[in-house]
């Protein structure tokens, strides 16, 4: 979740990890990834593929409308962290056997479509998933917690359809229902941008900022984007917006 601030005119993005230890490739018709030259798969029509054989993965319990959109084999060749898609929802990343078996949310829910938004970036070298989870109660919520104890006035943006999508301590909520879409609203909205973590996510939100001339800065630590400004401290990088649209 991620709130424009009215109170300060300010945005915040949020996101957390990165990795650099799989290799996007087309296959067929399909979006493949390989993971090494022994082990070859792809996601075709919603199923996982291996050598034109369909892997017995089914989609998960009660998914009625949706697909698998990518997937990231562990490094020791037994799981996939997948991604399950739907237009206009919010995405969920799974934890899949690569044997066969029922996925499971990576946050851990017994009913994974009460959820989090949880959106996969792949794994480290030593076998952790990462993942960009987005929770009421993380950095976005306390964001909006901190503008409502100054006085402010929040808005919440969010990329589905509900309104419950949004933390208590948002005003007034817009619900887009564009995905990852929203990030050009997000982007737009506020009168600077300071970005928090990195993920792909908060790297388009960036260049979202920088095409429509909005102030960025990076709180450490961060994305390595070039020619963005970077602030070691949230004061300091609170003060270098303020100063931008002063």
């Amino acid at each position: 979740m991620r709130a424009a601030l009215l109170v300060a005119g300010l945005l915040l993005l949020a996101g957390c990890g990165s990795t650099k230890t799989v290799t996007v490739t087309r296959v067929q018709r399909c979006n493949g990834i390989a993971a090494d030259s022994a082990f070859h798969y792809a996601i075709c029509g919603g199923r996982f593929m291996r050598d034109d054989k369909a892997l017995a993965i089914s989609k998960p319990v009660g998914a009625k409308i949706g697909h698998w959109s990518k997937a990231f084999l562990s490094p020791d060749g037994k799981t996939f962290l997948a991604q399950w898609s739907a237009e206009c929802e919010v995405p969920f990343a799974f934890l899949v056997p690569a044997g066969g078996g029922t996925p499971r949310v990576v946050t851990g829910e017994a009913e994974w479509a009460k959820a989090p938004q949880s959106v996969a970036d792949g794994w480290t070298e030593d076998g952790r998933a990462i993942v960009e989870v987005s929770r009421r109660g993380e950095v976005m919520a306390a964001a909006a917690r901190g503008a409502k104890s100054a006085g402010g006035t929040t808005i919440g943006i969010v990329p589905g359809t509900s309104r419950a999508e949004a933390n208590k301590w948002i005003d007034h909520v817009v619900v887009t229902g564009l995905g990852h879409l929203r990030n050009g609203v997000v982007a737009a909205t506020g009168d600077a941008v300071i970005a928090v973590g990195g993920s792909y996510g908060t790297l388009t939100e960036i260049g979202f900022a920088r095409i429509y001339g909005r102030p960025v800065v990076i709180l450490e630590p961060g994305l390595d984007v070039e020619g963005v400004p970077r602030a070691a401290t949230p004061q300091a990088a609170v003060d270098f917006v303020l100063a931008s649209v002063a």
